[in-house]
């Protein structure tokens, strides 16, 4: 068993965070794939799921490049 202290646990925690924080920042809907089917619009139209994330993609890639409060992620250290 090893034995991990609280510095490398911090450490360990705050590198998956980094990692999981600039996937979110270049793709925010990674974790919808396969989990949205086709639907039909508002206006009767077929939607596939490809296109339904690729616009939920582009709204929140959207918002968060109008997010300018964003700090450095290694000024987190």
């Amino acid at each position: 068993m090893l034995i991990i202290g609280p510095f490398h646990q911090n450490w360990f925690y705050y590198n998956q965070f980094i990692k999981k924080f600039k996937n979110y920042r270049q793709n925010p809907t990674a974790n919808l794939i396969d989990k949205i089917l086709d639907q039909r619009a508002s206006n009767g139209t077929m939607m596939s799921s490809t296109e339904i994330i690729r616009e939920l993609n582009q709204m929140a890639t959207e918002k968060l490049a109008k997010d300018n409060n964003l700090i450095e992620i290694d000024l987190l250290k």
